[in-house]
């Protein structure tokens, strides 16, 4: 009787002991599983705003359709063409945080880990339906630079996120904006005319040929290096302020003025102004933009299309003007044959 006693005794505890184990099992399990989930999964299907802030400086990044913008947060209304690769890579990175490493719960250590004070970046970030879905704090990098002290506001926990996210964020809106100032194709091109104090000349296309002031076949290497050097344009800041006039910057008496024609008789202008001061930039206006750009002087001056750039020599271009005058004379020569043959 007593060893049947024993016997289920031993039973009963060994199977709370391997349900211990299994339970124990399931909880590391779902622990796991939670380290492994991101906090914000959906991010990337349902992005709709980011709004980063740290210290005094704000940018909003944001996805209306197809298009992409950044705005500062002292002026939101005002958007600007944003550089879809970069607020895609921070979206992204959002969208894959997850809870890499556990720090702990005091919030006393906040200031140790960056996420208090001007260092740290306030992140809220929203759907398409503009409804908050996220807002956390990013502190410092760890001694492992790829990782990142990280809490949602509301909670004491700590983590660290890796991904280097911490690379990917900035509040200046310069580092967002798509810099790019024209977007056409050399080929598509038609006609340039280009203004300089005192001197005013165009270009026009004729085929595959480009005739000066309508008397003179141009270089047609060095009328599309030129298109090619405009194309290759960004600029390196703009005026925020919108309070710099014409006249300060040089705009109202450009040293440089470009206009161009594509086929589809879209128009492209470029306007430059004064150099910056001691600063090494021009002033600038493209596509009669309110906001001013400012470009290196390195890039404004290997614009310069003078004529000594774009022509052949004067043997070249006679010879060019006499095969255009003979082939006319054909032309007419031909005409004339039919009208008397009809």
């Amino acid at each position: 009787m007593i060893s049947a006693k024993t016997t289920l005794y031993s039973g009963i505890l060994l199977l709370l002991i391997v349900a211990a184990m299994i339970l124990s099992n399931a909880l590391q399990n779902s622990s796991a599983k939670k380290n492994e989930t991101p906090f914000y999964p959906q991010f990337i299907e349902n992005f709709g705003k980011i709004v980063l802030n740290r210290g005094d400086e704000t940018v909003i990044l944001s996805k209306e359709g197809d298009s992409w913008f950044a705005a500062l947060g002292v002026a939101p209304e005002i958007k600007y063409a944003a550089d879809s690769v970069k607020v895609a890579n921070v979206v992204n990175k959002i969208a894959e945080m997850k809870r890499d490493i556990f720090v702990g719960t005091n919030k006393t250590s906040d200031a140790e880990y960056g996420l208090v004070g001007d260092s740290a970046f306030s992140v809220k970030i929203f759907n398409k339906q503009d409804m908050q879905i996220g807002d956390f704090v990013l502190g410092k990098k760890s001694e492992n630079w790829r990782f990142n002290y990280f809490r949602q506001s509301g909670s004491d926990k700590i983590f660290l996120v890796g991904g280097g996210i911490g690379f990917a964020f900035k509040t200046d809106i310069n580092e967002w904006r798509n810099k790019v100032l024209f977007t056409f194709k050399p080929e598509d091109i038609t006609q340039i005319t280009a203004e300089y104090p005192g001197e005013v000349f165009s270009i026009k296309k004729d085929g595959e040929r480009w005739i000066l002031n309508e008397k003179f076949e141009a270089n047609a290497d060095s009328v599309v290096r030129f298109l090619k050097d405009i194309v290759e344009l960004d600029a390196g800041n703009w005026d925020y302020t919108y309070s710099i006039s014409d006249k300060i910057s040089g705009l109202a008496n450009p040293s440089q003025k470009y206009g161009i024609l594509q086929n589809d008789g879209k128009k492209y202008t470029l306007i430059v102004g004064n150099i910056d001061g001691e600063r090494p930039r021009y002033f600038v206006r493209a596509n009669d933009d309110k906001q001013i750009a400012f470009l290196f002087r390195s890039q404004v001056q290997r614009l310069k299309l003078s004529k000594e750039r774009i022509t052949n020599t004067n043997e070249q271009s006679e010879k060019i003007m006499q095969k255009m005058l003979e082939e006319y004379q054909a032309r007419q020569q031909a005409a004339e044959s039919g009208s008397m043959g009809r």
